[in-house]
């Protein structure tokens, strides 16, 4: 018995006629008739031959329901053949930095494991330097961080290179710096005109204004109207001689910020005595410093009526990534390379 011998007969059965039923198939009416004929000699007659078509018998009208089943499964079969053939399936854990998840879609990872049924996902948001060093001690498949620098191998005693000779990365996201500071913490005049920009108005209070450090006169109520030229037509100005807190004293591109500054006149204290993230943030709640935010739009959660944003601009800003790396030869290398991908195509939708 053989599966087209079946898939002849349900078609007879439903159109009722050889030739029809032939036709359908896409086969001659005496190639159709054999093709009956053969499974008939085996399993007995399942149709009656009429002038007006055909009948069939008890056995025929008693096996067509499973005939039918037979070839829904393989119909079944053959879809999820060609799925598994196209459909990525495999596993991957991930150590995702902290950080970089704050600069991709919320919800990403989730929306990929529904997206890739066929994918376990296991991901595990982990401070920067451990993130890294799981990845490192091949403890996970891949890593979703910025990329890595051959310090980082060193440091963790991959000197010999092997391992960093089979890393790859795929890049996500590029973006640039913002410095978030809480008003109360950003030594500010209180602006009322143009001359300073609405997105660094600060919070100094009128009892505190000291002449001599602001450059300008207090001017008779309760506020000022001016700041000096030179601070109120550079943002970035206004940092200088404050705190900033950093995540990795290894971040390459934190460290960028205090030559970028340096170039630009302005001196800062990059401090990691709050390395935490959310250390560091409580740190700039309580008016002790600002904070590095990598993410454009992350500093949403920042109200402007109580915080300040001052964005790194220029060619020579500092810029930072977030990517998956991942050992090229790893059997997940199929998934993380799918992953970045997937990334990417929800940042370019807006998700």
């Amino acid at each position: 018995m053989e599966l087209r011998e079946i898939e002849a007969f349900v078609r007879a059965y439903e159109c009722g006629s050889f030739t029809v039923a032939a036709q359908k198939l896409f086969m001659s009416r005496q190639a159709f008739s054999k093709t009956v004929g053969r499974l008939e000699s085996e399993i007995g007659t399942l149709f009656e031959r009429e002038a007006r078509g055909l009948r069939p018998t008890q056995l025929g009208s008693s096996i067509y329901p499973h005939a039918k089943r037979m070839l829904e499964e393989q119909a079944s079969i053959s879809r999820e053949a060609r799925r598994c053939a196209t459909e990525l399936v495999g596993a991957i854990t991930l150590a995702a930095e902290a950080g970089a998840m704050l600069t991709l879609p919320v919800g990403v990872l989730g929306r990929y494991r529904r997206a890739r049924p066929g994918i376990e996902v296991v991901s595990t948001v982990l401070p920067a330097d451990a993130a890294r060093a799981w990845f490192l001690a091949g403890e996970v498949n891949a890593l979703i961080a910025s990329p890595l620098q051959p310090s980082d191998a060193a440091e963790d005693g991959f000197v010999d290179g092997a391992f960093c000779a089979t890393v790859r990365y795929e890049r996500v996201l590029r973006g640039r710096l913002s410095i978030v500071y809480a008003r109360a913490g950003l030594d500010l005049p209180v602006c009322e005109d143009a001359i300073c920009p609405d997105d660094v108005r600060g919070g100094k209070r009128d009892d505190a204004w000291d002449e001599a450090r602001m450059g300008c006169e207090r001017l008779d109520g309760a506020r000022t109207s001016a700041v000096p030229q030179d601070r109120a037509a550079d943002p970035v100005a206004l940092l200088d001689g404050h705190r900033v807190y950093g995540v990795s004293p290894r971040n390459r591109v934190e460290r960028e910020i205090v030559p970028y500054l340096a170039r630009r006149g302005v001196s800062i204290e990059l401090a990691y005595d709050c390395a935490d993230t959310a250390l560091a943030t409580e740190a700039m709640e309580a008016g002790l410093g600002g904070v590095i935010v990598e993410a454009t739009g992350a500093h949403r959660k920042f109200g402007d009526a109580t915080h300040v944003v001052i964005d790194l601009t220029g060619d020579d800003a500092p810029a930072w990534e977030v990517g998956v790396t991942y050992q090229a030869a790893d059997a997940s290398a199929p998934v993380a390379r799918d992953l970045a991908a997937f990334m990417r195509a929800e940042l370019a939708q807006g998700a």
